[in-house]
């Protein structure tokens, strides 16, 4: 069960209290991380941080960000979703409070959110107010759908963890009544969450289940065994069996996440990829130069990654990549995308730097960014450099234009992205990769890089800039089979010296290098 109270009502409707638990509601592991320092209460002359999430009552969200900014030393943090509209409203109407009010879009970063801030305020749905109990941070709801939120703000209300106010008045109000007197009340709150909070809820329930499921004992021992073997194979013993024997490795170095234009949360595409059996993956979201008019248009929307959300965003996908490798042995690469886009196609260029270590500043010249690339041992690739024949979206030439000056630079071209192929990029022998360009599922069935290689990012990395047994193929859905770690074995005896190699499933197409 969530809680006591919900314990109560059963017990109450005649189900034996010897078969109930109340082990809290299960949300995400991160809010049981002790990454978050624990916040202070609120000292009068000192920050006050709210984060306000808005997930609908849109029309009055300007009116509430204007009076709680207009509190004296508030930090506002305003989460708005997939919504560029609203996102660009707010930013204009924050312009006057920069140094105290951050407006973002979507984010998966709710749980650090919400431990780091004093106060949250929000509708009253489910999960929202679940996640502010697991948090530990009290919840003033502004808003209250008829029908089970009713239930859920009632919640805050008995168990004396929050507040209800409706209208952005009221809001205020009650968050000036919070903090007043040495913030009397909130460190009632807070301390009622304490009691309250089971940010372990999700564990708790897995452990039951596995301890009390329907299968036998060896059964469940074998299932521990497996849970226990994916989590030695981040070790460095593991590692090092990985890289026993190289083989050919299955790539996509670019791939788009919601941070930018993508479908997928990162988890998602972590999930996707690696039940495909993918080796090494690279997440390559945009991140417009806002230097340029196109630049300063896209951090309106929520197509490239919003300044604000990039350290959040190298934070994220260093997580997944620990997970990815546990559950999957895939390897994870954080990466981006540069767009250095004009009012023409001649004068846009797109730029991968692929399997960076940290944020780059998008306002550097191509040279420049290339520069950090290779500072920070990535890989700097020019995406989708020729005409884009299949698909939709903006064509980027002026790296093929100039490529006297940039291909000594580049460490590769996308020789095929998504279902075009640029077959010059072959005629002058360069250096390649072939990508998907992913932003929604039904992009996995494209072009995609083969390597032979040990599966290592810097092996991975030496491979392509080397440009040696680097082989491209079109994925599609007999490939699902094609790539499992009992194919490999059946073809081990295969060599990979050179060029021609034949990917044995109906449909396929390998080119490989001829260096």
């Amino acid at each position: 069960m969530a809680n006591d109270l919900t314990a109560d009502v059963l017990v109450k409707g005649g189900v034996p209290q010897d078969i109930i638990r109340a082990f809290g509601f299960p949300v995400s592991p991160q809010f049981a991380s002790n990454d978050v320092p624990k916040i202070e209460a609120p000292v009068q002359g000192q920050d006050l941080k709210i984060l306000y999430v808005i997930n609908c009552g849109k029309r009055k969200a300007g009116v509430l960000l204007d009076r709680l900014a207009d509190l004296p030393n508030v930090r506002l943090t305003i989460t708005v979703g997939k919504d560029p509209e609203l996102k660009t409203e707010l930013m204009s109407r924050a312009e006057d409070y920069t140094d105290r009010v951050n407006v973002i879009g979507w984010t998966n970063q709710m749980p650090e959110l919400m431990r780091s801030h004093h106060l949250v305020i929000s509708k009253a749905g489910g999960a929202t107010v679940q996640e502010t109990i697991a948090a530990q941070c009290p919840m003033i709801v502004n808003q209250i759908i008829p029908g089970q939120e009713e239930g859920n703000a009632k919640l805050i209300e008995d168990l004396d963890i929050g507040a209800i106010a409706e209208g952005s008045k009221e809001v205020v109000n009650v968050v000036e009544r919070a903090v007043a007197h040495d913030a009397k009340i909130w460190r009632q709150w807070k301390e009622n969450l304490r009691k309250a909070s089971q940010p372990e809820a999700a564990f708790r329930i897995a452990e039951l289940v596995l301890n009390n499921g329907e299968s036998g004992a060896g059964e469940r021992s074998a299932s521990r065994k497996v849970i226990a073997s994916r989590r030695l194979s981040g070790t460095g013993a593991a590692r090092t069996a990985v890289r026993e024997r190289s083989r050919m490795l299955l790539c996509d170095f670019h791939i788009h996440s919601n941070y930018s234009d993508g479908a997928l949360t990162v988890p998602e595409i972590i999930d996707f990829y690696g039940k495909l059996d993918f080796d090494c993956i690279c997440i390559t979201d945009h991140l417009a130069d806002p230097g340029r008019v196109m630049g300063k248009l896209a951090r309106l929307t929520n197509f490239t990654l919003s300044p604000n959300q990039i350290d959040e965003y190298f934070e994220v996908i260093e997580r997944e990549r620990k997970r990815a490798w546990r559950r999957y042995g895939m390897l994870v690469m954080t990466g981006i995308e540069f767009n250095k886009d004009g009012l023409t196609k001649t004068s846009s260029a797109h730029l991968l730097g692929v399997d960076l270590k940290g944020p780059i500043d998008p306002e550097l010249s191509l040279t420049e960014t290339i520069h950090e690339i290779h500072t920070q041992s990535g890989l700097a690739v020019a995406s989708h450099p020729h005409i884009m024949k299949s698909e939709w979206g903006k064509n980027t030439l002026y790296l093929w234009q100039n490529q006297d000056t940039y291909a000594p630079m580049i460490d590769a071209w996308e020789i095929a992205n998504r279902n075009n192929i640029f077959t010059p990029i072959g005629l002058k022998n360069l250096r390649f990769i072939a990508n998907s360009d992913f932003h929604k599922p039904k992009h996995i069935y494209s072009w995609k890089t083969l390597l032979h290689c040990e599966k290592d990012p810097d092996a991975i990395k030496e491979c392509i800039t080397l440009n040696k047994q680097v082989a491209i193929t079109l994925f599609r859905k007999e490939h699902n089979e094609c790539f499992t770690e009992r194919a490999f074995k059946e073809r081990e005896e295969i060599p990979f010296n050179g060029p021609p190699f034949p990917v044995a499933v109906p449909n396929q197409t390998a080119i490989a290098s001829v260096n």
